[in-house]
Formats: C-alpha cells, structure tokens, sequence
C-alpha cells in the first residue's frame, strides 16, 4: 500500500510496473499515475492512468492472501519528452 507520495524523474517513453490489492483487508485499492512535464506542484500533474484493484474471486472472506499480480505498461509517448511521474493512492 502507498501511503506516501512517490515520484520518479524520467526520460524513458514508457513506464512499466506490476501492481496487485494487498489483501481482504484492503480488497479495493484505487491508484493513479499522473505526469507533469514542469514541476512537481501539485496543480502540474494530469493523470495518464487509474484503476481500481480488487482481490480476486479466490481470495475468502478475512483471507491475508494477495491478490493476483499484474504487469501495466504506460505508453508515455504523447504525454511527455522528460518529465516527472507521480503515483498517487
């Protein structure tokens, strides 16, 4: 779980990661990349992806098991040349 903000500087044109919900006790994990290609202020940032996780079907009720993994490629491209990328919970 992300409970701070994260920022990663990059000149790269895609950004891939694999994500998945914590558990039962957290079954719905909202996230969100977003970009800016100034600064780091707050207002700077557009999203370029969100998504909600959930912890699978096979997880039970009070399960402490992750949920399934899944990789996510962010084509960058038109979003920005370098930029700083922040991901938000």
């Amino acid at each position: 779980m992300i409970t701070t903000e994260k920022y990663l500087i990059t000149e790269d044109s895609e950004l891939s990661y694999y994500v998945c919900a914590q558990d039962q006790t957290s079954p719905a994990e909202h996230y969100a990349v977003m970009v800016s290609t100034t600064d780091t202020d707050t207002d700077s940032f557009v999203t370029v992806w969100e998504e909600t996780l959930s912890r699978g079907a096979s997880a039970t009720r009070n399960s402490r098991a992750q949920g399934a993994w899944y990789k996510r490629v962010i084509d960058l491209k038109e979003t920005l040349c370098t930029g700083v990328i922040k991901v938000y919970e």
